[in-house]
């Protein structure tokens, strides 16, 4: 698949009946949601979104591109755009942390927010929405190395070049980006 010159960020989000977060991303879609990260898979401390957050400082919106972590065979089913990548130990956290957490996805989703979660980052993402095609993992191009992405990768997030089917609707997202008020993306 043709790729662009836009770094997106991939990642697996639960889509079920009691954590519905793909479709709650999509129901919100103009409004800005928050999203955590760090306690995947529950081994170890909680591990921050550095990638990403560095995307954000050098390209200001990032596409983030979704699929669902139930999935058998990993494809993108969902897309959205993110001006924010914040880690809790960051020194604007905490102006920020009464915002982020009234916008957190589990306040609107059937998943309610769960205490003594270990959180390092927090990322808030708007324009979402569902990917009229799914596109396979090894459709996309993985930015570090060039290969296509692994349908086995299972966890984490994966860094990659946004497919190029997808630059006009990214060009019209990020128009919308909206956030925490005075915070400015990057």
């Amino acid at each position: 698949m043709p790729f662009g010159t836009t770094a997106a960020v991939v990642l697996p989000i639960f889509n079920t009946p009691k954590a519905d977060y793909l479709d709650t991303l999509v129901r919100r879609s103009p409004e800005a949601t928050t999203m955590i990260w760090g306690w995947q898979g529950g081994h170890g401390k909680a591990s921050r979104m550095t990638g990403p957050a560095q995307l954000v400082a050098t390209q200001t919106i990032v596409p983030f591109l979704f699929s669902p972590a139930e999935q058998e065979t990993k494809a993108v089913t969902h897309a959205a755009v993110s001006g924010l990548v914040i880690h809790r130990t960051d020194r604007r956290y905490d102006e920020l942390a009464s915002w982020l957490a009234m916008n957190r996805i589990e306040h609107f989703s059937a998943q309610r927010h769960e205490a003594g979660i270990d959180v390092a980052s927090l990322y808030v993402v708007t324009a979402a929405r569902m990917l009229e095609k799914p596109i396979p993992y090894p459709q996309l191009t993985v930015l570090s190395t060039g290969k296509p992405l692994s349908p086995e990768k299972r966890r984490g997030y994966a860094m990659v070049w946004l497919p190029a089917a997808l630059d006009s609707w990214f060009q019209m997202a990020r128009q919308t980006w909206k956030g925490p008020p005075d915070h400015r993306p990057g």
